[in-house]
């Protein structure tokens, strides 16, 4: 694996229009990624933009979502085998943030 520095990193490609509308903004999750910014003219290309970026939203929101559903599973299976007559506390607990990030994922 190649390790880049000032001095060896590769040129960015050509910059075009559709480039100069995006900006770097950053998630929760410790990624970065590209969000549309909202563009000066035109409410159709307004509207446009704003639904890519709620999409953008909606997509970080789940992924942090399935993350920590992944991460309280996993507890709560270790749980089981530590102290097991909680099983069923830790099992509602684990459902109901489910349920919680379900709902606040339709509603985006």
């Amino acid at each position: 694996m190649m390790t880049y520095t000032a001095h060896n990193y590769p040129p960015p490609p050509a910059v075009t229009p559709f480039d100069r509308a995006l900006v770097t903004a950053p998630f929760s999750a410790g990624g970065r990624t590209n969000l549309p910014a909202l563009p000066p003219t035109g409410p159709l290309s307004r509207q446009i933009a704003t639904a890519e970026y709620n999409e953008l939203c909606r997509a970080a929101l789940t992924s942090t979502a399935l993350e920590n559903c992944a991460a309280l599973s996993a507890m709560e299976a270790h749980l089981n085998m530590v102290a097991p007559y909680g099983c069923m506390r830790y099992k509602a607990i684990v459902d109901a943030y489910a349920i919680g990030a379900i709902n606040a994922i339709a509603r985006r």
